[in-house]
Formats: structure tokens, sequence, C-alpha cells
């Protein structure tokens, strides 16, 4: 046999070998296996907070429970988590889980500040960043979702739209977001923003009790 069909039938089997591989072992599980790549991989991490002043919460992340709030749980490889805070009471059925989906990309942070309250509701947070292909030197990006929708954004002090708001622009810096809307209680929170990174947040505010 020619030498260098021979070795082009080795290439081939060697490839092919590895393309049969991976479709029955998942790329993620193997490499978290490799010696050494984890360190490098396995930066991300989830931190569950209660609001300030309000009760502890339990957590649980992808169905396994971590305590108590504050959790925070790191060296995670990127992926996508289900977490889930309870608050406990002596009255059954007096509060209700919430759940919470966070997409979290290598070396970032997904969080969730919260306070559950009766009526199956809640008021604050969940925030994921990701890496934005098609950005600006010098600049992140803030996107923003609330319930109620078209509330009012103002940061630090200032209006600066209404949501939903879309990778809106802003230096890299600290920043104190307050949302506003008619009828709920107004919610301000603390976010750093990064340089490249998009800054994804999905808030919740809680509706103003009516007196009779």
């Amino acid at each position: 046999m020619n030498k260098y069909i021979r070795i082009s039938l080795i290439v081939f089997l060697i490839l092919f070998g590895i393309s049969i591989f991976l479709i029955f072992v998942p790329f993620n599980s193997f490499r978290d296996q490799l010696p050494y790549f984890k360190e490098f991989t396995n930066n991300s991490q989830i931190e569950v907070l209660s609001m300030p002043n309000t009760p502890e919460l339990s957590v649980k992340v992808n169905n396994q429970d971590h305590g108590s709030t504050p959790v925070q749980i790191q060296d995670l490889s990127p992926g996508i988590y289900k977490v889930e805070i309870a608050r406990e009471s002596e009255i059954v059925g007096a509060y209700q889980p919430q759940f919470f989906t966070l997409d979290i990309e290598e070396g970032t942070t997904g969080t969730v500040v919260a306070e559950i309250v009766p009526n199956d509701s809640f008021i604050g947070y969940a925030a994921t960043t990701s890496k934005n292909k098609v950005a600006r030197d010098g600049v992140g990006y803030l996107t923003i979702n609330t319930k109620p929708e078209t509330t009012k954004v103002f940061i630090d002090g200032r209006e600066v739209g209404s949501t939903p708001m879309v990778r809106y622009e802003l230096l890299p810096a600290l920043y104190k977001i307050r949302f506003e809307a008619s009828g709920y209680d107004d919610l301000e929170i603390e976010l750093t923003i990064n340089e490249g990174y998009n800054t994804e947040i999905e808030s919740n505010l809680l509706p103003i009790p009516i007196n009779l």
C-alpha cells in the first residue's frame, strides 16, 4: 500500500474514532475529567442572597441543597443552572418556592437576590453576564426586563428610560440602579458593569397593598 494512502487511512480512522467518542460522551463531561482542565474552565460561580434585612432563604441548585442564604457556589463549569429558593414558615403554604434559570458563561457569576412574600410572589432580581460579541472598546452593556413591564429605570439617580431595555451602554463601574412603577414598591440594587460584557437583569417588583 502506498505510504501516503496508509497515513491518510490512519488519520481518517483516528478522526472517525474521535467523532464517535464525542457523540456518546458530551464534550463538557469529558473535558471536566481532564487533569488540570477544571482549574481553567470551572471558574464560574453562583451567588444567592436575601434582600437586605429580610429572612434567610433555603437554596437548591439543580435539585441539590446548598443551605441558607447567603450562598456562594464556586468552581462551576459553564452551563444552565436551575435555582430554587424557599422561605420557611409555621403556616403551611404561606410562602411558595420561587425558581430561576441562570445561563452562566465561563468565568462569570450568576446572581439571585430576593425576598419571598405571600401570594406566590417575590421582590428581587436575577442577573447573568455574557461576553458581548460586538462591543465597543471601553464600555459595557446592560439589558433589563421587569415585572411589571414599562418600569422606569434610574442609574445613579438619573432616569435613563423604561423597560424593556436592551444593551444600554455604560462605562465599566459600580452603579446604583432603581426601578419605579406606579402601584409598586421601588426596587434599588447595586450592579457592576464590566467592559465588553452584557449584564442581563430579570427583576420583579412588589405591588403596593390596597387598603380598603
